[in-house]
């Protein structure tokens, strides 16, 4: 009740690995909500042209990786309704010794009167794995490319796709959904400036733990 929507559709697309946007129709004067879903370009796939960011094509310029575990859990404690040894308890993730970072989860909101009983648990679980999602590491890869330098900006890849990111000076390599896209227009030539991955949060929002 009363919580921020756009805060929890941010969560549910981050879980399902999922983007969303709002597209205005201004014929009906409406907002309409779409979910879409990259395309997976990675090396390791068959089905699409395969999109490669490194030093090798000439793509891949001003390299910064940046890894932030400040918030990541492994585990979560999800409480649903009723007080004290009555209450409901579910427990999502595994992990144990150095692994272990827990979280609680308070699910109170969660009603079980108009559900079966596995159908609450399963929405508990969900909650749990919502919270785990919100709270994964935090990896991301920037760099500077060209808009048509062997792969062409908004026609070989775009927001959202799946690609692969490789520095061999630092030996290595991951795959990395898009999230962020910066267009520069210098001189009549537009650089790109994609983010990979989870940008990092300038400050850390407590609030909804």
């Amino acid at each position: 009740t009363y919580k921020n929507l756009l805060s929890y559709e941010s969560k549910l697309a981050k879980s399902a690995n999922l983007g969303f946007r709002f597209s205005p129709n201004f014929e009906d004067r409406k907002l309409v909500f779409e979910i879409y879903e990259g395309v997976d370009r990675t090396k390791s796939q068959q089905n699409q042209n395969r999109v490669i960011f490194s030093e090798s094509y000439d793509n891949l310029h001003q390299a910064t990786y940046k890894y932030n575990d400040q918030t990541y859990r492994t585990v979560a404690y999800v409480g649903g309704e009723g007080d004290g040894d009555a209450r409901t308890y579910v427990t999502v993730g595994e992990a144990s010794g150095l692994d272990l970072r827990e979280v609680f989860v308070d699910a109170k909101d969660v009603q079980s009167d108009k559900v079966t009983h596995d159908e609450y648990i399963s929405e508990l679980k969900q909650r749990g794995e919502e919270s785990l999602s919100a709270n994964s590491l935090s990896k991301s890869f920037e760099c500077e490319t060209g808009a048509d330098v062997n792969f062409v900006y908004m026609q070989n890849y775009d927001l959202g796709d799946i690609v692969t990111v490789r520095k061999n000076q630092w030996n290595y390599e991951e795959n990395f959904r898009i999230t962020e896209l910066q267009e520069t227009y210098e001189f009549g030539h537009m650089t790109v400036s994609p983010t990979f991955g989870d940008p990092l949060p300038e400050t850390i929002d407590w609030s909804d733990q």
